[in-house]
């Protein structure tokens, strides 16, 4: 047997000793007579140890089957019955609390319930009885007939007992699995009524039931607990987790208030390292209503004033301090903060790593007793204390994250501001240069006209013929006025551009016939050079949409590149093919081709292959950036795909019109079939020119076609000379002193 009180559990049918909870096996049954013995002889007192054995086993099985909720109203039952049977006036339970310094009354039978001394709840100081405490301690029950035989040391038990009236009691020492747990106080009040060794039997074999009753239900409240603490740790660490960072704050005072709440405590506090380490700042409380406040939020704790506080803090456990006693005398302190927040137990539960903590939950307890050391709630305060921290590391991340985007854009606000500065700096010198480009173009034109013009008369022999040396400076100055006016004119064309000022003019048009046209320009300087081309074309392509003189420009670029670049005996192709709802047109020529880095550049103005090679044969690099300029407001791509020595292919794309029809190939013109019409002979010819030399070739020409002509220098003087003279023509410029020529031909119409 584990205890005598396996005997008695056995004795009445029991399966667990109520003591200490060892399982009894059926060999192990004692006979009655060793459990209930007395000294009455016959059988009355046979019958009377049968009664004992049966009120054992009724009451046995009413605390095993006993609800947990139920617990309290079966032992007074129970003592009541006990009571009756056993002929008492009082029956008392007294128990441990936690700490294990006081006995507080917890259930009482008494057959006259108006006297009752002490309520529930009353504790006996361990100090305050030192011989009760030492009597439950040894285990031995203890009777006394009147206050005599309780010893003169013991003045506070005479006291108590003289107080209860009693004359005769007995103390009957309660352990529970090993350990003191408190006593039966049974009261006889009747004169010479004494309490047999059954009695005594059946009392200890009543208390060990129900301490064994209580500490299932405390099993089962402590796991009701423990659920109930998990599952509102899990909550708040949910919220904590997925609440909107701008009420963290608001969150955690929440979380405090909830744990305060749930292990009823006076004070739940959050105090925070400073940035320094140095000092402990109170950031969060909650307190109780029936507590007061004693440090505000803000309180700083100097942490070289408290260093057993430290040590504590990096030893990175909850601990705690439930007295004074806890606390060594060498951290004062310590102790004077204990003694000033009247704290009868505190927790203390570490936030962050031990290597690196950022704070500590602070729990108080000013209630009479209150533990806070259950290992599960220490777990579990943990377990919050990390949600917290990590409540607090994503708000200081977050804060970082804030100051780092308010800094970065500020930044940004400072570097758009730079580049808007920037940006107008560029845009009015893209604005001047395009203004720049245009008027020089211009003007530039101007001059060149008449340049091309007055060569163009020479090579005529309007007005005589030249020697061949005249010839040879005239084709001269033609080819190089040629090449400017080629180069003035893709200036202005890119310039048009990159402004905005060119619209095309689109349309559907049939793929064959946008091949054809530059061809036919480009054939015969083709066989000038020995260069043959084709054009090779899938049939049935559909309709493109399209502005023919822009890609007939584009065309003709790409044809003179390659046969400006093609030796005698190459070939020049132009191909065209589906790609998508794209038409993909190519340029392939078998010329030298171009080298890989410069074909990275090729398509940037004013870039050449070979620069004196380029100009020697008449390049000016602005071919192909005005070729890319077109292609794109069409929406198409261009690119290029070339070897060197073996030649190049250039090639852009132009998409189909929606819904377009197949289109069918277009009758071929006949070359000299027809010859056009003479021009016929205006009676008078009005013609409005600023610039002297151009009018003067103006009128040149068309005096030498056989017009009549005359000039004028501005709008004015054209609207003057045509209501004067009613010409039969009038060559108008644009540009003109004092009226320009648009606002000159709409008063004319008018």
């Amino acid at each position: 047997m584990a205890c005598v009180d396996c005997e008695s559990a056995q004795a009445v049918g029991a399966r667990f000793c109520p003591l200490c909870g060892e399982q009894l096996r059926p060999e192990e049954v004692a006979p009655v007579s060793r459990i209930l013995r007395d000294d009455r002889p016959g059988e009355e007192a046979l019958a009377r140890r049968l009664a004992l054995e049966r009120l054992a086993a009724e009451l046995s099985s009413r605390f095993v089957d006993c609800p947990a909720a139920g617990i309290d109203a079966c032992i007074e039952a129970a003592f009541a019955e006990v009571a009756s049977f056993l002929e008492l006036d009082a029956i008392a339970l007294r128990r441990l609390n936690e700490a294990g310094d006081s006995m507080i009354l917890t259930h009482r039978w008494a057959a006259d319930p108006t006297i009752r001394h002490f309520p529930i709840g009353h504790g006996l100081s361990v100090s305050e009885t030192p011989w009760l405490h030492q009597l439950v301690q040894s285990g031995r029950a203890f009777r006394a007939q009147d206050l005599d035989d309780i010893p003169p040391e013991a003045k506070q038990e005479r006291n108590l007992f003289q107080r209860e009236g009693t004359t005769g009691m007995m103390l009957l020492p309660l352990s529970y699995k090993g350990r003191p747990a408190g006593y039966l106080f049974v009261q006889i009040r009747q004169e010479n009524r004494q309490l047999s060794s059954d009695d005594d039997t059946l009392l200890r074999f009543l208390g060990s039931s129900i301490f064994s009753a209580l500490e299932i239900r405390r099993a089962e409240e402590d796991l009701e607990h423990r659920i109930s603490f998990e599952r509102l740790a899990a909550e708040l660490s949910a919220e904590l987790i997925n609440c909107p960072i701008a009420r963290i704050d608001e969150y955690i005072e929440g979380a405090l208030r909830q744990v305060g709440n749930f292990l009823d405590l006076d004070s739940v506090a959050l105090r925070l390292l400073d940035q320094t380490g140095a000092r402990a700042i109170l950031t969060h409380r909650w307190v109780s209503a029936a507590a007061e406040v004693n440090f505000p939020i803000g309180h700083a704790l100097s942490m070289s004033e408290v260093p057993w506080f430290v040590q504590r803090l990096k030893d990175g456990q909850t601990f705690h301090v439930q007295s004074i006693a806890d606390i060594p005398p060498e951290a004062k302190r310590e102790r004077e903060l204990f003694r000033f927040e009247r704290t009868t137990a505190s927790a203390l539960v570490p936030l962050g790593p031990a290597e690196n903590p950022i704070g500590v939950l602070y729990l108080q307890a000013r209630k009479r007793k209150k533990r806070l050391s259950s290992a599960a709630d220490d777990a579990l305060l943990r377990f919050v204390g990390s949600s917290i921290f990590r409540g607090l590391e994503r708000k200081r991340a977050e804060e970082v994250l804030a100051q780092t985007i308010h800094e970065r854009t500020r930044e940004l606000a400072a570097s758009l501001e730079r580049m808007e500065n920037l940006n107008s700096v560029l845009t009015q010198a893209s604005t001047a240069r395009d203004r720049f480009l245009s008027t020089m173009s211009h003007e530039l034109r101007t001059p060149t006209s008449a340049v091309l013009g007055y060569a163009d008369m020479l090579a005529g022999r309007y007005y005589g013929g030249l020697n061949d040396k005249q010839e040879e400076y005239v084709a001269a100055i033609a080819t190089s006025g040629s090449r400017l006016l080629e180069l003035l004119d893709n200036l202005l064309e890119v310039s048009k551009i990159d402004a905005g000022a060119v619209k095309l003019r689109q349309e559907s048009i049939a793929v064959q016939d946008l091949l054809e046209a530059p061809v036919a320009t480009l054939r015969s300087r083709a066989e000038e050079q020995g260069v043959a081309v084709s054009i090779e074309s899938t049939p049935d392509l559909p309709m493109l949409m399209c502005d023919p003189a822009r890609v007939d420009q584009i065309l003709l670029n790409l044809l003179a590149n390659a046969l400006k670049y093609t030796p005698e005996g190459g070939r020049v192709t132009l191909r065209a093919r589906r790609e998508d709802a794209h038409a993909r047109i190519e340029v392939s020529d078998t010329g030298i081709g171009i080298t890989p880095e410069h074909q990275a550049t090729i398509f940037a103005e004013f870039e050449q292959a070979d620069r004196k090679r380029d100009e020697a044969l008449g390049g000016i690099g602005m071919g192909l950036p005005l070729c890319r300029r077109l292609v794109r407001l069409h929406g198409g791509q261009i690119g290029l795909e070339s070897t060197t020595g073996k030649g190049s292919t250039f090639w852009f794309t132009l998409p189909f019109a929606e819904d377009a029809p197949v289109a069918t190939a277009s009758a071929q013109p006949t070359v000299g079939a027809e010859s056009p019409s003479p021009i016929p002979t205006a009676e008078l010819v009005l013609v409005a020119e600023d610039n002297p030399m151009n009018l003067r070739l103006i009128l040149d020409m068309l005096e030498a076609l056989g017009f009549r002509a005359r000039g004028v220098p501005n709008g004015v003087a054209a609207l003057e000379t045509a209501q004067e003279m009613r010409p039969d023509l009038i060559l108008m410029d644009v540009r003109m002193p004092v009226m320009d020529g648009l606002e000159a031909t709409r008063r004319i119409h008018a």
